[in-house]
């Protein structure tokens, strides 16, 4: 059975592929665990903060690493420089296994000292992981070498390893918010970027310093991607062992992918916390906001598994599409924005003048992307081909338009839940509340402005 089958609906479940809705959900299980190593490092002693944060960088990579397959990139290389035989099939897993020891003798002493339950947890889930992405790779290997990956055999080794590594990050998830609610840490954080006297458990973001970076992090990702796309296409440097693909925001399935997709969930995390604030407030918009969020967390696994390119090939079958066209999708797109223009009109007027000026412009930014450019570089596609350096300047163009659109409705948002909704408190035993924090029992992370 080919992984085009369906029209790529298996593919687009296959756990061993890459940017399909596995990938997007254990990426997104990697990423809860980076952010509540954050919270806790934020929250907890002060003795246990930096373990807390060291262990979040290593979940953020993992996070960054299952979504791009940056380890994939060692195999090729370490084929060519150890001529490795089928015994050791994926050598990255001698750069794991050493990882692994590395980050187990840093990290042995800090686990062992959390209380023992927390511990007993973690340990369990570090072997469970290790299991799954070390263990049963070594062991595949040479199965794989051998006999091939399109077999039954190599189905349930794939499952199996997968599912070890997922049940190995949920239990680590279990062990961080066992122990959050057991010392019985919150979290309170706000956008309001004030410099007036802070309360205390207060952690304060400036909605324009995260917007500052942000469009930096944008920036660079567009300069890195069409330096990389001149390197291969006007100085003959090939994939460069797999680094070009790995920054190219005209792919599927790497840096920038990732980047896209998280900030379109942290979209859909403000939206939903706005829709829950403005439900208990009773406003006459907030399933508005709640249908956003939904919408956004949709955009997000799209971004990361292209669920609406396996549109492509059979609306270009049925209608022989072509031209500014020739990504049917848009067509579709273009319904589904009109749409929502037409639902969500009584929804902006209602909104303060600022919030509605940056969700409009937000919107024509990322619609100029996703369906304008994209329509001139289909064209130019069908042309000309997509191996060229004028289809990479248009799809950066696109995919900074996008970027960018992201950006300005994270900012409105941002703006929205610190004029509006106030300080938002996070707590494991009674989940998010819209409100100052008020002490009681729950200790929470102080840091400055």
């Amino acid at each position: 059975m080919g992984r085009d089958h369906i029209f790529g609906l298996v593919a687009l479940f296959d756990l061993n592929g890459e940017h399909n809705l596995p990938t997007w959900f254990s990426s997104l299980a990697l990423l809860t665990a980076a952010v509540l190593l954050a919270g806790l490092a934020a929250a907890d002693d002060a003795e246990r903060r930096a373990g807390w944060r060291g262990l979040g960088l290593v979940f953020l990579y993992l996070s960054i690493d299952e979504a791009a397959g940056v380890h994939e990139l060692l195999n090729r290389p370490l084929r060519a420089a150890f001529e490795v035989g089928p015994e050791l099939y994926f050598p990255w897993v001698l750069v794991g296994a050493g990882v692994v020891a590395a980050l187990a003798g840093r990290y042995w002493r800090f686990i062992l000292a959390l209380p023992p339950r927390t511990a007993r947890l973690a340990l369990l889930s570090a072997a469970t992981f290790t299991t799954g992405a070390l263990g049963l790779e070594i062991v595949a290997g040479p199965w794989y070498a051998t006999e091939g990956k399109d077999n039954l055999v190599h189905v349930a080794l794939v499952t199996a390893e997968e599912v070890l590594e997922m049940a190995g990050v949920a239990l680590f998830i279990c062990a961080l918010t066992g122990y959050a609610r057991e010392r019985q840490l919150a979290l309170a954080l706000t956008f309001d970027g004030h410099r007036r006297a802070q309360p205390p458990g207060l952690v304060r973001f400036s909605a324009r310093g995260i917007r500052s970076r942000l469009s930096l992090t944008i920036a660079a990702i567009g300069l890195i991607s069409l330096g990389a796309q001149v390197l291969v296409h006007t100085l003959g440097y090939g994939d460069a062992w797999g680094l070009a693909r790995l920054v190219n925001v005209t792919r599927e399935g790497n840096i920038p992918t990732w980047y896209q997709s998280t900030m379109l969930l942290a979209c859909a995390a403000l939206l939903a916390v706005i829709g829950r604030a403005r439900t208990q407030s009773e406003d006459p918009f907030a399933r508005h906001w709640i249908i956003l969020a939904g919408l956004f967390l949709y955009i997000s696994v799209d971004e990361a598994a292209a669920i609406h390119e396996l549109t492509v090939r059979p609306l270009r079958s049925a209608f022989g599409l072509g031209g500014l066209l020739y990504y049917p999708w848009i067509a579709l797109g273009a319904v589904v924005v009109t749409t929502l223009a037409i639902s969500y009109r009584r929804f902006l007027w209602s909104q303060p003048r600022e919030i509605r000026n940056g969700m409009l412009l937000a919107g024509m930014l990322y619609v100029a992307g996703a369906i304008g450019v994209e329509a001139i570089s289909g064209w130019h596609a069908e042309l000309f081909g997509r191996d060229n350096l004028r289809y990479a300047v248009l799809t950066t163009a696109e995919e900074s338009l996008e970027m960018l659109g992201v950006l300005v409705l994270l900012g409105t948002l941002m703006a929205y839940v610190g004029t509006y909704i106030g300080t938002m408190t996070f707590n494991v035993a009674t989940g998010v509340t819209a409100s100052d924090p008020d002490g009681g029992e729950a200790r929470h992370a102080v840091v400055g402005a």
